[in-house]
C-alpha cells in the first residue's frame, strides 16, 4: 500500500528474509521487489489501454482494495529504454487511508449488533465459527451486488439455520422483535435500500475526500482519466458515487476487466521492467541529524556545543535538521543524493548518522515536534589516518520504493555496506 511507512517496508524486507524467500546479503536483498500497489495498477492500466493513454495523459488510480485506499497521479512520458517506449511519472503526491471494503464490513457488522444484541452475534461466532464465517460470506456476496438503482427497496438477509435456533432458543424476545418489524417475518433481515447506503456511507465518504484532496495536489494541472481498480472497485454503489462526484473532472471513468488483479498484472510487468516508472514524488521531508556552526541570532542557546569541548575553533550546533529530499518533490527513480560527513572527534573510528522524516518542508531541527526519527546509520570508519579532515561519502537513493544507501571512506577509498537500522517497533 502507498500509505505504508519506511519502517514498515523494512519489516516486510525482514519478514521474506526471515522466511527464506531471499538471503540476507546485499547481492540476494536485490532479488527482492516491493511495488506500490497504486504503481502496478497504472502499469497495468497503460498497457491495457495504450491507445488512449497517449504521451502526455494524465491518468489517475484509486485502488480500492480490502482495507486502504490509494491514489496516484502519473503522466504518459516517452522513453527510450529498450524494452518500452513509454514510461509514468508521478506529478503529484499520492494520497490514501483507511477506507477499504473491510470497513463497510464493520458498519454491517455495527448494524447486525443494534438489530440482534452484541451479545447473540459473539456467542453465534463462538459456537458456530463456520456458519459465522457462511454468515460473513452471504454478506460479502449482498455487499459487492447491492445497486441502488436495481436491488429493490428491500435486501432480504438469511440468518441462516444455526443462527436462528441459538437466537430461538437464547434470545426469543431478538426474534420476537424482529418479527413485530417484519410482517411476522423473522428467518431473514430486511434491509433497506436506505439502511444499505447508510452501511456504506462512511467508508465512501472517506474515499471520496481523499480524492478530492488528490485533486487540490493536482491544482491547476488536468486529470484526464481515472481508474478505479482493487477488488472493492466492483461494488456498483461505489462506482456510481464516484461518477457522480467527479464525472465533471475527468473525460472518463474507467474500471478495467477483472480490477482485482489489477495490482498483480501490474506488479509483474514492474518485475520485468523497473524502468515503467520514471519519477516519484516524495510523500515525505527526509533529512539527517548533523552539527554545523552554530548562528549567533538564530540557534538558541541550548543547542549550542562551546568549541571548548571540541577538536574545534567554531561552537557547533546541536539537532539540525539536514534536508535530503523534501516533500512534493520530483526525484527521478535513477537520482542519487550525496552527502559528505566528516568526524567531530580525530580518532573517532565511526559514525551514527540519525535518520528522520517529516510531513513539513521548513523545520530546522530534528527535535521539532513534526519530526519523526525513522532509524540509525551506521558508517565505519576505522582508518583514523587524516583526523578531522577525512570524508565519508554517503549516496541515499530515494527514487526507488524503498530507501537505498551507499557509503565509502574517502581516506581508504573503501566501501562500507550501510543500512537503515529502521525504528519499526515491531
Amino acid at each position: 500500500p502507498a500509505i505504508w511507512k519506511d519502517e514498515d517496508k523494512d519489516l516486510m524486507r525482514r519478514a521474506a528474509v526471515k522466511a527464506g524467500l531471499i538471503g540476507d546479503s546485499e547481492e540476494e536483498s536485490e532479488r527482492l521487489f516491493l511495488v506500490l500497489e497504486p504503481e502496478a495498477a497504472a502499469i497495468f492500466c497503460q498497457e491495457i489501454d495504450k491507445n488512449t493513454l497517449t504521451i502526455g495523459t494524465h491518468l489517475m488510480i484509486v485502488d480500492c482494495g480490502g482495507g486502504t485506499v490509494d491514489i496516484t497521479v502519473h503522466k504518459v512520458v516517452q522513453v527510450r529504454d529498450g524494452l518500452k517506449d513509454v514510461a509514468l511519472d508521478e506529478i503529484v503526491t499520492g494520497t490514501g487511508g483507511a477506507f477499504g471494503s473491510t470497513y463497510v464490513d464493520d458498519s454491517f457488522l455495527d448494524y447486525l449488533a443494534d438489530k440482534l444484541t452484541e451479545k447473540a452475534i459473539e456467542q453465534f461466532q463462538e459456537k458456530e465459527p463456520l456458519d459465522y464465517l457462511k454468515m460473513i460470506e452471504e454478506w460479502e456476496r449482498t455487499k459487492c451486488a447491492f445497486d441502488p438503482e436495481k436491488s429493490g427497496d428491500i435486501i432480504y438477509f438469511p440468518l441462516g439455520v444455526k443462527f436462528y435456533n441459538l437466537l430461538k432458543n437464547n434470545y426469543p424476545q431478538v426474534l420476537k422483535k424482529l418479527a413485530d418489524e417484519q410482517n411476522g417475518d423473522d428467518t431473514d433481515i430486511y434491509i433497506s435500500c436506505e439502511t444499505m447506503e447508510g452501511i456504506f456511507k462512511p467508508t465512501l465518504d472517506g474515499i471520496v475526500q481523499k480524492v478530492k484532496e488528490q485533486f487540490q495536489e493536482l491544482d491547476n494541472q488536468s486529470c484526464d482519466v481515472m481508474f478505479l481498480v482493487g477488488g472493492f472497485s466492483t461494488s456498483p454503489v461505489l462506482r456510481k458515487r464516484m461518477e457522480q462526484e467527479f464525472g465533471n473532472k475527468v473525460q472518463n471513468i474507467v474500471m478495467p476487466p477483472r480490477p482485482g488483479l489489477a495490482i498483480l498484472g501490474g506488479a509483474a510487468s514492474f518485475g520485468v521492467n523497473p524502468s515503467a516508472i520514471r519519477a516519484r514524488c516524495s510523500r515525505l521531508t527526509y533529512g539527517f541529524s548533523y552539527t554545523p556552526e552554530f548562528e549567533e541570532g538564530v540557534d538558541p542557546e541550548s543547542k549550542r556545543i562551546p568549541a571548548k569541548y571540541l577538536e574545534n575553533s567554531e561552537d557547533l550546533c546541536l539537532d539540525r535538521f539536514g534536508y535530503l529530499v523534501k516533500k512534493g518533490k520530483r526525484v527521478p527513480t535513477d537520482a542519487e543524493i550525496t552527502q559528505i560527513f566528516v568526524p567531530v572527534l580525530s580518532n573517532q573510528k565511526g559514525m551514527d548518522l540519525e535518520f528522520f522524516s517529516t510531513p513539513r518542508t521548513d523545520v530546522r531541527y530534528t527535535d521539532d515536534p513534526s519530526v519523526t526519527k525513522l532509524g540509525e546509520l551506521r558508517v565505519e570508519m576505522p582508518f583514523t589516518q587524516g583526523g578531522l579532515n577525512r570524508k565519508v561519502e554517503v549516496t541515499f537513493y530515494f527514487g526507488q520504493t524503498e530507501i537505498k544507501v551507499h557509503a565509502k571512506d574517502m581516506t581508504s577509498g573503501e566501501d562500507f555496506k550501510t543500512a537503515i537500522r529502521f525504528n519499526s517497533g515491531y
